[in-house]
């Protein structure tokens, strides 16, 4: 392929600074329908970084690769690419995350994708993952990929009729590079015990926390009809999984947070019910910390900017699905109710973080014994004011098992989940819920995903996009990803 030279115009802090090379290679969605320069006459790149900018540059469509010369050396540089449509509108875009220009040679595979006005979600590169999942985990690692592990291969819900025996877990693991949405790494397809990239233990209903030193703590879960008891460490580095110490409460379907240097985890089920104690993982070791006043499982746990744990809703030891939300303040002995609960009870609900502090409880099922519909309500809890209120705007669909993300440009997305009530099939439908000023609020429907899903995940990268995997689809499990490109 021919390589096309750019030589881009430099706004920056300062004259005569050292500059290098950036060679970017455009990657595109394996479906040919989701080409990015079909419509494109021209191709714009940008670089952005603290004080400078080089660019914008406008090229004609001839290859899928450009050298950018004289970017100045640094960290945070950001490349944008775009194709611009015959009347300069973009209809295509890619960023990458933050990145490091030095002098010389530098290369970069970036994924770019169709946009609309509002962003859609285009398939990545890879037709492909290693396996179908759902019910994984997905970690944002510290270069900017994207860590899946574990999780089902086989249909399965934990909710409903259909409801059975969880099919065997997978012990596989693949990397998702984020700029250019490709697989970078992945173990066998089959793991057996002692492969280097193959989990320690298969399971599913685990977390997988990044720790502050980049490894990533992967906790209990399941596997069948037994509770994972011993944690595991995935080391980025040498791409390996090592046994890590015993948990004190082996348990799945918990919660985790980072908490300092290390990990906490909450709630979930034991194999004595949902009444057990809370855990930290700190130097190595688990630790028994203060439990939830009524054990939970299917709740949300968010971690305030000030480390004060938020638990909301769930499931009782009884079958109830709770409206109640509990908190536990930094060097807290206990957990504390909170001073209101939930107008409407919910369970595999998703809670997003607003900037202000303030949390987004969104959907769910308010009962899981009955054929009940999920809620479309939305509340705002403000765990500083002790008060919560439904939002003016209900979402359009009733799901649960769906994921909620807060993406750069201020909106929250929410995704895919089982639609209607527990026996409800996976949904393609997505919301954006947005907030302007004087408190007005907007729920939009935009174009649906490429493959309905629930159970998946939604992992925001550092170049903004959103990536959604796996999850439960219509016909079994998916083995795909979608990338949202706004």
């Amino acid at each position: 392929m021919r390589r096309s030279a750019i030589f881009l115009g430099v706004l920056a802090a300062a004259c005569n600074v050292d500059t290098g090379d950036l060679t970017v290679t455009v990657v595109k969605s394996w479906q040919a329908a989701q080409d990015p320069f079909v419509e494109a006459e021209s191709v714009r790149v940008r670089v952005d970084g603290p004080g400078m900018r080089a660019g914008p540059v406008t090229f004609k469509v001839k290859d899928r690769r450009g050298t950018l010369s004289e970017v100045p050396v640094g960290d945070d540089r950001q490349i944008t690419v775009e194709g611009l449509g015959y009347e300069g509108n973009p209809v295509s875009r890619g960023r990458s995350g933050p990145l490091t220009i030095a002098e010389g040679s530098n290369r970069l595979s970036l994924f770019v994708g169709r946009i609309e006005d509002t962003g859609t979600f285009s398939y990545t590169p890879v037709k492909q993952l290693l396996v179908g999942r759902a019910f994984h985990t997905a970690t944002l690692l510290s270069d900017g990929s994207v860590l899946l592990c574990g999780g089902v291969t086989q249909p399965w819900r934990p909710e409903g009729d259909s409801q059975d025996t969880p099919p065997p877990p997978t012990a596989t693991m693949e990397r998702i590079d984020g700029d250019s949405m490709e697989v970078r790494l992945a173990s066998p397809k089959t793991c057996t015990t002692g492969v280097n990239r193959c989990m320690v233990s298969a399971r599913f209903g685990h977390s997988a926390t990044l720790l502050a030193s980049g490894n990533v703590l992967v906790a209990g879960g399941s596997a069948e009809d037994n509770l994972v008891g011993r944690a595991e460490l995935y080391s980025p580095e040498d791409d390996r999984f090592v046994q890590a110490a015993a948990m004190t409460s082996p348990r799945a379907g918990h919660r985790a947070v980072p908490s300092g240097d290390g990990v906490v985890l909450v709630g979930g089920t034991a194999k004595g019910g949902l009444d057990l104690p809370s855990e930290l993982f700190s130097g190595g070791q688990f630790r028994t910390q203060p439990g939830l006043l009524e054990g939970r499982r299917a709740f949300t746990l968010t971690r305030l900017d000030d480390g004060t744990l938020v638990a909301a809703g769930g499931v009782d030891r009884n079958g109830k699905v709770l409206s109640s939300i509990e908190l536990l303040a930094p060097g807290s002995p206990a957990w504390k109710r909170a001073p209101v609960a939930m107008k409407v009870p919910r369970a595999h609900h998703t809670a997003t973080l607003e900037p202000a502090g303030t949390i987004l409880f969104i959907g769910g099922l308010p009962a899981v014994d009955s054929d009940e519909n999920a809620t479309t309500t939305i509340e705002r809890f403000d765990p500083a004011k002790g008060t919560i209120q439904t939002l003016s705007a209900p979402l359009a669909n009733a799901r649960w098992a769906h994921t909620a993300s807060l993406i750069n440009d201020g909106r929250v997305l929410v995704v895919g989940g089982f639609s209607g009530n527990r026996n409800g099939a996976p949904a393609y439908a997505v919301e954006q819920i947005s907030f302007f000023e004087g408190g007005v609020m907007e729920v939009r429907s935009l174009a649906n995903l490429r493959e309905a899903r629930a159970g998946h995940t939604a992992t925001l990268l550092d170049s903004g996009m959103l990536l959604v995997v796996g999850g439960i689809t219509v016909s079994g499990v998916s083995q795909t990803a979608e990338v949202f490109v706004y």
